[in-house]
């Protein structure tokens, strides 16, 4: 089974109300789970809202995310001598290779779905992320 039709069963799973699911196909196998929580009588308490104002930050249209397409650990370089794939400041194209995620003892490179400037790298070299986390934004 290929690794896109992997991650569109991932996808499903993730936006459906199952909590496991397991897939074989002869020597193929999958298992997924989500962790369930309960929570009875919890009371809603509103955080207070913060306002920030800069003359400087771009406006939201400008920004553009790139999200983790897996779950996995993020890697900001193809080995630990190696230097990172980006850094805060550098200028990416489309289809550039900005990080690594490992999953399942697999190794993959996420490209870069847009032309920019890297502004912020949101995860630390080594971290667990989920799918659909933003990892870096550009601008």
């Amino acid at each position: 089974m290929d690794n896109k039709k992997i991650f569109e069963i991932i996808d499903k799973f993730n936006s459906s109300g199952l909590s496991e699911l397991c897939i074989k196909d002869g020597e193929f196998e999958i298992s997924v789970s989500k962790a369930v929580s309960i929570v009875q009588n919890a009371p809603v308490v509103q955080a207070p809202q913060a306002e920030v104002i800069s003359l400087e930050q771009p406006k939201a249209e400008q920004l553009k995310t790139v999200k983790s397409p897996i779950v996995g650990t993020f890697y900001s370089s193809a080995a630990p001598e190696k230097p990172a794939f980006i850094t805060v400041g550098s200028r990416v194209s489309k289809g550039d290779t900005v990080c690594i995620i490992e999953a399942m003892k697999m190794f993959n490179e996420v490209s870069c779905e847009f032309d920019g400037v890297v502004k912020e790298i949101l995860v630390e070299n080594g971290a667990n992320i989920e799918y659909g986390q933003p990892l870096i934004i550009l601008e």
